[in-house]
């Protein structure tokens, strides 16, 4: 009886060092398993932060990028408009010398519409009528009702 009593004790001995091994495996492979998914939980969360970043960084430069185009274009259109007020009083200063408006269209290259349509532009005053002014034509001026073309 001795030697089934010392197997048996031999046995459980065995049993509790293999399930003492087995439970030791078994709590490595949790904590790795609990290490890869926090690591993937940071990670996702990492990606969801960088999105937001993105998202903020697109929306302000989108928001300067329109403002620098509403500057750009209404900066060109107080030049456009400058320089219409310009033609429109060098182009009533050669009406103002009888040519007609077909003429002025011929020297200046303009069509005729838009000849017309420049003519007939109000004359700005102050600092913008005194450089709109065309050289030598300071009787035309600021002011001078536009004059009609025959064309």
């Amino acid at each position: 009886m001795g030697k089934v009593t010392n197997a048996a004790i031999q046995a459980k001995q065995q049993a509790r060092e293999r399930r003492l091994r087995l439970e030791t495996d078994r709590q490595a492979q949790e904590d790795r398993i609990d290490e890869a998914t926090a690591a993937v939980i940071v990670a996702v969360d990492e990606i969801g932060a960088a999105q937001s970043a993105r998202s903020a960084a697109v929306t302000a430069a989108q928001a300067l990028f329109d403002a620098a185009v509403a500057a750009a274009e209404e900066a060109a259109d107080v030049v456009v408009a400058g320089a219409e007020q310009r033609i429109g009083l060098s182009l009533r200063a050669l009406a103002a010398e009888k040519l007609a408006g077909l003429r002025i269209a011929e020297l200046t290259e303009l069509p005729v519409a838009e000849v017309r349509r420049l003519s007939k532009l109000p004359a700005t005053h102050g600092a913008a009528a005194r450089t709109a002014e065309p050289p030598g034509r300071a009787a035309v001026g600021a002011g001078a009702a536009p004059v009609a073309l025959a064309g």
